[in-house]
């Protein structure tokens, strides 16, 4: 987890096991809007799924990040729109 005062709009740290994100609408105003960091899926029989969602960022962080250990998770059909400085 970061302890550099960061806001998200999601973040997950440390799960295990099947996530489901779709159909939102996420903004991180001072941060990331999602911020996935050691999130594992079960496995390939089911893999977790991040799918049309709409990532968005002003600020100079990455306006989506997936830090260390991100595995079994598909993303399909996402929108990321990054109006600042910080990596897309």
């Amino acid at each position: 987890m970061y302890r550099r005062g960061d806001y998200y709009g999601l973040g997950l740290d440390n799960t295990s096991g099947y996530t489901e994100i779709q159909r939102n609408r996420i903004t991180g105003a001072l941060g990331h809007a999602l911020r996935l960091y050691y999130c594992a899926g079960v496995d390939n029989t089911q893999p977790s799924i991040i799918a049309n969602n709409f990532f968005h960022s002003n600020s100079n962080y990455p306006t989506v990040s997936l830090l260390y250990g991100v595995t079994y998770t598909n993303l399909y059909h996402n929108s990321v729109n990054n109006t600042s400085t910080g990596e897309a």
